[in-house]
């Protein structure tokens, strides 16, 4: 189906336990689509410029492979809590996408998935142990808690997010390097005790930065 430019609607037969990757890439007038119950992966690029604005990811989906959703209409997911694991720019510059609810069981939000989006607001689940770099670069966040079973956070993970006024750190962060970039709205921030290393350019044009609580 691949640059079908005319397909605006397709439901999937529960028979289908696989489709290929980048299948509908270019569907751009693909605005309705069912994946089967069958399916245990949503494979790499499956959607990428197509205009479907909700989806609904049944449970028997385990992995949501890199840049699955890119440059796509997606307005809202959920992840429900049988997916383990998404991979990087899963999401990556879905310029519509403004609501992620994240139930799933993954342990690491991986580099690029959700660049470009632009959500205000997310909660991160406490499964989750490791921040991959640019995870959510150029997004409009206003506010953030990572929460305490994060021990690594990647360089520019939240680089560019001008919106971006506070953020609650994890205790078991040791280091930062490139982590805020260019937040030029981040006023305060808390830094855990257990801080080893502010490494290149992390606070590099925060210019409306007031306060480091250290």
């Amino acid at each position: 189906f691949r640059y079908c430019h005319s397909l605006v609607k397709l439901t999937i037969p529960p028979s289908v336990s696989k489709i290929g990757r980048e299948a509908f890439i270019g569907c751009q007038k693909l605005t309705s689509f069912t994946l089967p119950s069958s399916l245990t992966v949503i494979e790499r690029g499956l959607f990428v410029g197509c205009q479907i604005p909700h989806l609904t990811i049944p449970p028997s989906i385990t992995t949501i492979k890199s840049g699955v959703f890119n440059n796509s209409g997606l307005k809202e997911i959920t992840i429900p809590p049988t997916v383990t694991t998404i991979k990087g720019a899963a999401f990556r510059w879905c310029s519509t996408l403004k609501h992620v609810t994240l139930l799933s069981n993954i342990t690491e939000i991986k580099d690029d998935t959700f660049s470009g989006c632009q959500l205000k607001t997310i909660t991160i689940p406490s499964s989750v142990t490791s921040i991959g770099s640019g995870a959510f670069s150029y997004s409009p966040l206003e506010e953030i808690t990572i929460p305490p079973s994060v021990t690594h956070i990647g360089s520019h993970a939240f680089g560019y997010c001008n919106n971006l006024k506070r953020i609650t750190l994890s205790p078991l962060i040791t280091s930062l390097d490139f982590t805020f970039h260019l937040c030029s709205g981040l006023k305060e921030i808390d830094l855990p005790s257990g801080i080893t290393e502010i490494g290149h350019e992390t606070f590099t044009g925060c210019e409306s930065l007031e306060q480091i609580t250290l």
